[in-house]
């Protein structure tokens, strides 16, 4: 009857291994059968404390409690098991940083280090990336969880490889994800780096959001003038701080789905440099534009992030008003009430009806249209029997973005007759001039004010007064 006790040992230190505080210990009994043979020991302990380690099981045989033999050589392989150890860390492959770059086939590159495997041996790593808010599997456009897989054979104990992920960053925007990676051996794992803390596993996914606005009218709606200028904010999260980044951007047409280009048939683009002070903030950039090239006009503006010249975000969706500016216009046409049509009535005193046609207004906002009578033969306005120009206008809120309003007009036709008056509209939108119709040759915003003259000859002498008859 024999009894065989052992212990693990810690082959960098020589001392027994603990393992919360304990030493790991195992032992059998047996009897001979005959006087040589095998006998097999069992050590149960966490594993997960040794990651990089080798152990070395020393072994004493006792007979009758006391010791006959012993077999504890801290070099022995074959009393040595090896736990391997990884370790991460994941880039984007372009930026080389733990920030991704931007596009639907974004590669990131986990560099995986292993310790303290066997030489010559086939390992498998196998990973996937995880959403560091959740802490579940990220999942690609087709519902799918974003994996990667490669299988090496170790050179010496401790080496790398590189495991790709392929990821389209636009459904990732604003999120991060951390990497985990699983070594296997023969079908079982034998080590993993699975920490949703670990910032050298995690591949940040930078989002930007804008909002567009006029700067004259702080709103969505444009103003206008020779040179307006289009604030937009450009709002970003998940940078990197303390890094240099550019913001650029381009104006485009809503419509058309293209750049605006300017008078001379170059686009409208803007850039900005600066340095993100923080993870998350937001950054101005300005575009200085005629709002002539823009009546009737929605102006989305779209952007990039660049880092290093790579794109690291952006922001282009036609559809978002956020990213928008109106450009109002407008046209009139201008009747008389009571001829409803562009000839005045015979009357001391007339209404003047002007059609406001509206395009590209913001439906809920509140509009002001206001009005002036102007002499065709002069181009300056009309004055009343008082000395006053005659005006109109009206506050409407719209509930579509096209449409008309009615502006009135009531003036005396005595001292109007034989003109041609034109009638000139702008629209306001927070006291800030958004559109005008002032043509002095428009026929649809004129109305002509008749005059009759007669002058009275005798037939046969052409003269004005006519000579009194001869009396018989």
């Amino acid at each position: 009857k024999y009894t065989i006790k052992g212990k693990l040992i810690d082959k960098d230190t020589g001392n027994p291994l603990l393992v919360n505080g304990s030493e790991v210990t195992a032992s059998t009994t047996f009897v001979t059968t005959s006087p040589k043979g095998t006998a097999k020991l069992e050590y149960v302990l966490n594993a997960s404390a040794l990651k990089g380690k080798t152990v070395v099981v020393f072994e004493d045989l006792y007979k009758e409690d006391k010791k006959v033999a012993s077999h504890a050589d801290i070099n022995d392989k074959d009393q040595s098991v090896h736990f391997p150890k990884v370790s991460t860390k994941a880039l984007d492959e372009k930026t080389q940083e733990h920030m991704s770059s931007a596009g639907n086939k974004t590669v990131l590159i986990d560099t995986v280090k292993y310790e303290n495997v066997l030489s010559g041996k086939e390992y498998t790593v196998s990973g996937i990336l995880m959403d560091k808010e959740t802490g579940k599997p990220m999942l690609d456009e087709n519902g799918k969880e974003i994996k990667g897989e490669i299988t090496f054979t170790a050179v010496g104990s401790s080496g790398e490889v590189k495991v790709k992920y392929t990821v389209d960053t636009e459904k990732l925007k604003g999120r991060k994800s951390v990497v985990f990676e699983k070594l296997f051996y023969k079908g079982k794992q034998v080590a993993k780096h699975e920490d949703i803390k670990d910032d050298g596993q995690t591949v940040i996914f930078p989002e930007i959001k804008t909002k567009a606005i006029d700067k004259e009218t702080n709103d969505h709606v444009g103003s206008l003038d020779e040179k307006v200028e289009i604030v937009d904010t450009v709002s970003y999260t998940n940078l990197i701080k303390d890094k240099e980044y550019t913001v650029s951007g381009v104006l485009m047409d809503k419509e058309t789905g293209k750049p605006i280009l300017d008078e001379s048939g170059k686009e409208i683009k803007a850039f900005k440099k600066f340095t993100a002070k923080e993870s998350s903030g937001s950054i101005d950039i300005s575009f200085f534009v005629s709002s002539k090239l823009l009546k009737g006009k929605t102006v989305v503006v779209f952007e990039d992030l660049k880092y290093k010249d790579i794109k690291v975000g952006f922001h282009a969706d036609i559809k978002d008003e956020g990213q928008s500016v109106h450009f109002p216009k407008i046209i009139t046409a201008a009747s008389d009430l009571h001829s409803k049509d562009q000839l005045s009535l015979a009357k001391p005193k007339t209404t003047v009806i002007d059609t406001v046609s509206y395009e590209n207004l913001i439906k809920g906002k509140e509009y002001t249209v206001s009005g002036k009578i102007m002499d065709k033969e002069t181009g300056k306005p009309i004055l009343s029997l008082d000395g006053k120009e005659i005006t109109g206008g009206t506050k409407f809120s719209p509930k579509a973005g096209k449409g008309d309003i009615r502006v009135i007009y009531t003036l005396d036709t005595v001292m109007l007759k034989g003109k041609d008056i034109v009638v000139f509209e702008e629209m306001y939108f927070k006291n800030k001039l958004i559109a005008e119709h002032k043509d002095i040759s428009d026929e649809g915003q004129t109305v002509h004010i008749p005059a009759l003259k007669t002058k009275a000859l005798e037939k046969g002498t052409n003269k004005n007064v006519i000579s009194p008859k001869k009396v018989n």
